[in-house]
């Protein structure tokens, strides 16, 4: 079987006509108003250009604020950044860690103040002794010599000295050079 194919140009021409119409229907305006346009008249005029952009600030000097006593501070009597003169008040440290340091201090100047009454009285004793010969030197000289005992020994030989309570003031008076 034989098939031939037979060209049909009538569809074709119509879909050509269609195309070339209606652009044209569409330029002749079709009863539409035309579009409304504004109009701006420039004038030259004097205009500040400002930018904001990120950045990071440095300061040209830092300060550093050293504790010259521990404890807890309770209070700060200035603002930051604010300007401070030589004995303004800074802070206020908690005084009840000082108040314990001083009352343990105190008992143990008691209790020294007691081994060295043990001690002289045991001393006299001795001396006594020694007298009426009913003691030796050796135990005049003991008496004498004795350390204190290690229940009783002196606990500011062992520990590092406790600073007054003070309020922390700006800046810190001058200290005597050891030169």
């Amino acid at each position: 079987m034989c098939s031939t194919r037979i060209f049909r140009p009538l569809p074709a021409l119509a879909l050509a006509f269609c195309a070339l119409a209606l652009p044209a229907a569409a330029q002749q305006g079709g009863g539409q108003p035309p579009a409304p346009v504004t109009v701006v008249t420039l004038e030259p005029q004097e205009i500040t250009l400002t930018s904001t952009l990120p950045g990071r600030v440095v300061a040209s000097a830092v300060a550093e604020v050293r504790p010259q006593v521990a404890g807890i501070i309770t209070e700060r009597h200035f603002a930051e950044g604010s300007h401070v003169e030589q004995g303004d008040l800074l802070y206020t440290i908690d005084p009840a860690t000082y108040d314990a340091a001083v009352k343990q201090a105190k008992a143990s100047v008691s209790a020294a103040e007691a081994a060295l009454a043990a001690t002289q009285r045991d001393e006299k004793r001795v001396t006594e002794l020694l007298d009426r010969r009913v003691g030796t030197q050796q135990a005049v000289d003991d008496a004498r010599t004795a350390p204190p005992p290690a229940s009783r020994s002196a606990p500011w030989r062992t520990r590092p000295r406790q600073r007054p309570l003070r309020t922390s003031s700006s800046p810190p008076p001058p200290r005597p050079s050891r030169s």
